[in-house]
């Protein structure tokens, strides 16, 4: 296979530096996605999440976060209207509720739903495995810190807007990757779904 754009430059030391941070030790010819990720837009080489605007801090996302989301959407695009599939409004429509909220100067209505009604209906269609409540996602879908358990419909909207707009979101799989190796026990497969793998060219 053909080496990265990336990896030619790079003398034989610079790789292995850059391997030993990459590099998964369970398995040598793996490499975490979510530290590459970091390394690059650390080093201003690509833009892997889309650009932050106000309450909305895409830097804080986790890769669970940004599958979770990616699930969503791919569940939306195989929908079909015709066979009275669901789109994101219907989705939704259930879950929202329209609140009135205090504000520095006045008072605002917004339209809240409940996380754990949200990951639970995730699960009800498959789109996430378990119910359980991401606190990542909850941290940037949410009306306040203090209140995490009531999450905003209008970021969320325009997160999936942004995703779709996302090459790098787009390209990203909305499954995590099985990887068949006997020297993986069932518990290393059991880790932290944050960790994901990539083949190392």
């Amino acid at each position: 296979m053909d080496e990265p754009d990336f990896w030619r430059p790079l003398d034989a030391n610079q790789r292995q530096c850059l391997l030993t941070i990459l590099q998964n030790p369970k398995c040598a010819d793996l490499i975490y996605l979510s530290e590459l990720c970091l390394a690059f837009e650390k080093l201003s080489i690509f833009e892997f999440k889309p650009q932050n605007i106000a309450h909305m801090n895409y830097e804080m996302l986790d890769m669970k976060s940004m599958r979770i989301i990616k699930r969503f959407l791919h569940f939306l695009s195989s929908q079909s209207a015709e066979d009275g599939g669901l789109d994101f409004a219907s989705f939704m429509q259930e879950l929202i509720s329209k609140q009135t909220v205090k504000t520095k100067s006045s008072n605002a209505e917004v339209l809240l739903f409940s996380s754990q009604k949200f990951f639970k209906k995730l699960a009800k269609y498959n789109i996430k495995m378990t119910s359980k409540q991401h606190p990542n996602l909850q941290q940037f879908l949410c009306i306040d810190l203090k209140y995490q358990g009531f999450l905003m419909f209008r970021k969320l909207k325009k997160c999936m807007q942004d995703f779709n707009k996302s090459r790098f979101v787009r390209a990203l799989g909305h499954k995590k990757n099985k990887l068949g190796l006997a020297e993986y026990s069932a518990e290393d497969m059991m880790l932290d779904e944050e960790n994901d793998f990539v083949a190392d060219d």
